[in-house]
């Protein structure tokens, strides 16, 4: 049937493993699966892992016999399209960086063409898909493919890596099924455990994970990941490889690969970050609150540019005018405690911290997350898992983003951030969170429905016969009930 085949979109930097993902799932079933790929290379690398090659389709080759002047985005009226443009790094800075991150500088029409090609691209492409397997849309590419599906309401299936599970091993992974990484799997076991009482086996589950998730530090992931701990260092790791780096980068067609770099730029940006990092280490150190105020709310920065504020976050990436508004939302005897991300040292200019430094209710702490965390009333996150930490912490979360974790009822979720001062007034003065008897429940049977739902092996080409099973398993749970909920919770 032409409406029941499988579309599978590779990352760039992963083609290996969508290749392998692509494979099994064609050994696995009796529908097309189709591999959608950047460029004829890309094509080629899958081609090697044993993927058919007249089932792999590249943007490049679709260029060639499709550059014509046809307006595709008008036919979807339910996409911005704008807001699309500015979760890509490459040649955007929404993240308000200023020189930093060593994006491009492009005008309109780039931005215009490369986003009527690849819209065109996957309208012709995942038109007739029943399923579309991708990575999270932390580039245009993805990102489109994501939104585009799911505006189509094919089902789709993002394989996401997840840093820890009950027994605090760095292994294992979901599924999300909306470009905000949400996981139907986890909603339905949520809605289920609702109705029922949980077990004693499962509240040890339970407690373990709290305190995986109390003793874990972000840096352990990374080091175990990547082989690495040099994640603080404001140079780009491609420096080590610098010649075969600008090789290739000097070979890209920035209408195909969007994220080719101007190398004076970059270089430029590494210089910056450098010189940044050393004054604002030196300036936070300095600045760094002693004593915390008896009543305050704390706002743990996001790494950017990231994908965490440029796709999850929705309208908050600009996170110094966040600092702002939240400032102006909280209730007249509270603080704001601001701490930056570890790794966003170097990334933005001295002056913002300067510039949040000095509103009236403002302070900047360098100290540890979790020791804020402690002693914090409430948490504000945009989509970061410290969210989840504050939940085992029994601490009141206000989300503003969308993320796996945000389907959480015990969440404040903000839909506009005019409700914001309300939202903070209900959870600060009318103690509305403390008084609810029910949400160490509600705590509980969040956890679990989030366990329950991690499966084992990490997201790679090693993994790809597993998690083939898994989207084949995870496709009983995904159903619409579950994306009306989430949309109108946001």
């Amino acid at each position: 049937m032409d409406n029941d085949k499988i579309v599978v979109v590779a990352h760039h930097l992963s083609i290996d493993f969508y290749g392998e993902l692509a494979k099994c799932l064609s050994f696995n079933s009796e529908k097309e699966v189709r591999l959608l790929v950047l460029t004829e290379l890309q094509k080629t690398e899958a081609f090697n892992i044993g993927v058919v090659k007249d089932r792999i389709t590249t943007l490049e080759s679709f260029k060639e016999k499709h550059n014509d002047d046809e307006c595709i985005l008008l036919k979807y009226k339910n996409i911005n399209w704008n807001e699309i443009i500015a979760s890509e790094r490459s040649f955007t800075d929404y993240s308000f960086l200023f020189n930093s991150n060593g994006e491009r500088r492009e005008n309109y029409i780039y931005t215009y063409e490369l986003l009527s090609l690849i819209a065109k691209f996957f309208d012709k492409y995942l038109k007739n898909a029943s399923q579309v397997i991708s990575s999270f849309g932390d580039n245009i590419f993805n990102h489109i493919a994501n939104v585009m599906a799911y505006c189509n309401g094919t089902k789709l299936y993002i394989p996401q890596n997840n840093f820890l599970n009950e027994k605090g091993q760095l292994t294992g992974h979901y599924i999300g099924n909306t470009p905000y990484l949400e996981s139907y799997s986890m909603i339905s076991s949520y809605m289920k455990l609702k109705k029922r009482e949980l077990t004693n086996a499962e509240l040890i589950r339970i407690n373990d994970y709290k305190k995986s998730l109390l003793n874990y530090k972000h840096e352990q992931t990374l080091t175990y990941i990547y082989k690495k701990n040099d994640f603080e260092k404001p140079i780009t790791p491609n420096i080590w490889k610098l010649f075969s780096y600008l090789k290739k980068n000097y070979l890209r067609d920035k209408y195909i690969e969007f994220y080719k770099i101007d190398p004076f730029i970059k270089f430029k940006a590494n210089i910056l970050r450098a010189y940044r990092l050393k004054r604002i280490s030196f300036y936070l150190k300095r600045n760094t609150i002693v004593d915390f105020p008896e009543n305050f709310v704390f706002f743990p920065m996001h790494f950017q540019p990231e994908a965490s504020t440029l796709v999850n976050g929705l309208r908050y990436s600009n996170q110094i005018s966040l600092i702002e508004s939240i400032s102006m939302s909280l209730p007249v005897n509270y603080t704001l405690i601001v701490k930056e991300h570890p790794r966003g040292r170097g990334t933005r200019p001295l002056w913002q911290y300067k510039f949040i430094n000095q509103l009236h209710n403002v302070q900047i702490s360098d100290y540890d997350s979790k020791d804020i965390l402690r002693k914090a009333s409430a948490v504000i996150i945009i989509s970061g898992s410290i969210g989840l930490e504050a939940c085992a912490m029994d601490k009141p979360v206000i989300c503003l983003g969308r993320t796996f974790h945000s389907y959480s009822d015990v969440y404040y979720k903000v839909k506009n951030i005019k409700d914001l001062p309300r939202i903070l007034f209900r959870v600060l003065l009318n103690k509305e969170y403390e008084n609810d008897s029910g949400r160490f429940e509600k705590i509980n049977k969040f956890f679990l429905s989030y366990i329950d739902n991690i499966k084992p092996n990490f997201a790679n080409m090693e993994s790809g016969k597993t998690i083939a099973k898994n989207i084949f398993d995870d496709s009983v749970n995904n159903t619409d009930q579950y994306k009306k909920m989430i949309e109108e919770a946001f």
